[in-house]
């Protein structure tokens, strides 16, 4: 499922794989916003805002579909453990419109 959305984004910018990669603070990101998905269902991903913001990063997400993939279901097995309501109420405060880590990476369905 996030496959084929992130494939869906189509960000054309290059990442530098080695000593000179950029930084995957906006990857870490978006994987706990999309384990977040995972276990409130109320909440989706945001494409627009997630695309511009990882093209402002120089961030593709092709060659980092499979890590991305890996680190929302390791993210998801911590919030499984958490009610509905307050997995929903972390990922609006987090990722919402107002979000503290990465604002409006997470929208209401």
């Amino acid at each position: 499922m996030a496959g084929t959305w992130l494939a869906a984004l189509g960000v054309v910018a290059a990442i530098n794989v080695g000593a000179d990669a950029p930084p995957m603070d906006e990857v870490s990101k978006l994987a706990d916003a999309i384990a977040l998905t995972r276990v409130c269902p109320s909440l989706q991903l945001d494409r627009e805002t997630v695309s511009m913001t990882l093209a402002r990063a120089g961030i593709a997400i092709a060659p980092l579909m499979a890590e991305i993939s890996d680190r929302s279901r390791a993210m998801a097995v911590k919030y499984v453990l958490l009610e509905y309501r307050e997995a929903c109420a972390l990922g609006r405060a987090r990722y919402g419109e107002a979000g503290t880590s990465a604002m409006g990476f997470l929208a209401e369905k």
